[in-house]
């Protein structure tokens, strides 16, 4: 997890907790998700190979705000 400082006006600051989370398939570890980001309280979070189609990706189970999948719905490699 990284804290981003980003000025907002002179002298005013926003800190922003960024994480990223190599899922390796959301489904099957959606609770081990949800009790992390109870843990570690992020602000942004990059999920990694969540190997789900959009359509059966579960964002209302995650927050009231998610940002659908991008990217192709199979694998294709590594990155």
């Amino acid at each position: 997890m990284v804290q981003i400082l980003i000025l907002i006006k002179k002298e005013q600051y926003l800190m922003l907790k960024v994480a990223t989370y190599n899922i390796n398939g959301i489904n099957g570890r959606l609770p081990l998700l949800l009790q992390w980001l109870k843990d570690t309280k992020p602000d942004i979070v990059c999920l990694q190979e969540i190997k789900t189609p959009a359509p059966v990706f579960p964002s209302r189970r995650l927050l009231r705000r998610v940002i659908p999948p991008s990217g192709m719905a199979r694998k294709v490699g590594m990155a």
